[in-house]
């Protein structure tokens, strides 16, 4: 490890894991879209505009419950699922 990271301290675990997670973020992609292929392209790209959707209106709504003074999660959880639901 010394050879690519210099002096720094860099656990071989976490190493470890960082490369098993992306195996498995690999692996599941492909797994995700072995399933999805026999519905067509058009199935897929519908799965991923929907999603895509959903990510769109949950990021800013997750920013503004961040950066409010007063946090009150179940009003965030509660506009997720109206927003879920709706869509």
């Amino acid at each position: 490890m010394g050879v690519w990271t210099g002096d720094s301290k860099v656990h071989e675990l976490y190493t470890v894991a960082c490369g098993l997670y992306a195996c498995w973020v690999v692996l599941r992609t492909a797994m995700i879209l072995y399933t999805w292929i026999p519905q067509g392209w058009r199935a897929i790209f519908n799965k991923i505009a929907e999603w895509t959707i959903l990510v769109c209106i949950s990021v800013p709504l997750l920013i503004s419950y961040v950066n409010s003074s007063k946090y009150n999660l179940h009003s965030f959880v509660h506009w997720f699922i109206y927003l879920t639901f709706i869509y």
